[in-house]
């Protein structure tokens, strides 16, 4: 496997640490998403959110430009600052001990009589550490939000409501005051600039909310 190239490394950085959006829904739109083997909203978004094309200059560790054409988006939903279990990392251990016993790689190139040789671990991490990229990806999956670092902080909030409810408006109102968001704007980074973004899903087999999409999109507007 050939060594990564310094853009690729800047990419995977930027699709790791990359925008968050909590995603709060009422029960009717669980149930519809229930219906279609979709477990939450979130998840019918997350496709969405993969290699979304942008025109963002971001910088380097260094302060250097690196200009940024795609990004991952990933919507969660919930917030919440909590310590993070030992549970998470006794997994991240077991599945780089297992990587490590399963590989036919089982040398350590780097270590000689005479000590470290620098340029074995100038080579592909692949062939002196086969268990890295494992580790890599379980531990991003594994990262949970903290008061000392903004990466898994949400920037915008998605509230999703259906058109068939009663009343879509209080409905969103009521997910506005939600537990999950006060935590985002009172723990968060962002704070009370949070980005608010209001869907209002229509079930295209119900003639009945078809009748009324535009009433309903007009009580939501104001």
């Amino acid at each position: 496997m050939p060594r990564p190239t310094l853009a690729q490394k800047r990419d995977f950085v930027a699709k790791a640490f990359c925008p968050r959006a909590l995603v709060l829904s009422t029960p009717a739109i669980a149930d519809a998403c229930a219906v279609n083997n979709c477990s939450t909203f979130a998840d019918l978004l997350a496709p969405f959110g993969q290699d979304v094309s942008t025109q963002i200059t971001i910088q380097d560790g260094q302060g250097a430009p690196y200009f940024l054409d795609k990004l991952n988006i990933k919507f969660t939903t919930d917030f919440k600052i909590e310590k993070r279990s030992t549970h998470s990392r006794t997994e991240i251990d077991d599945l780089v001990h297992t990587s490590v016993l399963d590989s036919d790689q089982t040398n350590v190139p780097f270590l000689t009589e005479h000590g470290v040789d620098a340029s074995a671990l100038s080579s592909d991490t692949s062939v002196w550490a086969p268990w890295y990229t494992l580790f890599r990806q379980q531990w991003m999956t594994t990262m949970q939000p903290s008061e000392h670092e903004s990466f898994m902080h949400p920037v915008a909030c998605v509230l999703v409501a259906s058109g068939s409810e009663d009343d879509p408006v209080g409905a969103l109102r009521t997910l506005q005051a939600h537990a999950a968001v006060n935590r985002v704007q009172t723990q968060g980074f962002s704070g009370a600039n949070v980005l608010f973004y209001y869907v209002l899903v229509h079930d295209g087999r119900d003639p009945g909310v078809l009748q009324t999409i535009d009433h309903t999109f007009d009580q939501v507007r104001r």
